[in-house]
């Protein structure tokens, strides 16, 4: 398993057991706060513009439907016409 894999499925599970805690409902900021918290515990340093990128949904009521891989080092997509 590659280094981005063992951070992306650190990342996803930080975010059920937050979710698990906390439940659906809270401000996006809320669990932005909470997961960057729980990576830098975790010895993770968050940053921006990495190659994978994770969207968590909390909005939901279980964890894993508002998970969403982005992959960050596709060339862009033309403009719409």
């Amino acid at each position: 398993m590659s280094d981005i894999e063992r951070l992306a499925a650190l990342a996803i599970d930080c975010g059920l057991s937050i979710h698990r805690d906390l439940g659906p409902g809270l401000l996006e900021s809320v669990y932005e706060t909470l997961l960057a918290a729980q990576l830098a515990r975790s010895g993770v340093r968050v940053e921006p513009n990495l190659p994978l990128g994770l969207l968590m949904n909390f909005g939901g009521e279980t964890f894993r439907e508002g998970v969403r891989r982005v992959m960050n080092d596709r060339p862009p997509l033309g403009r719409s016409r």
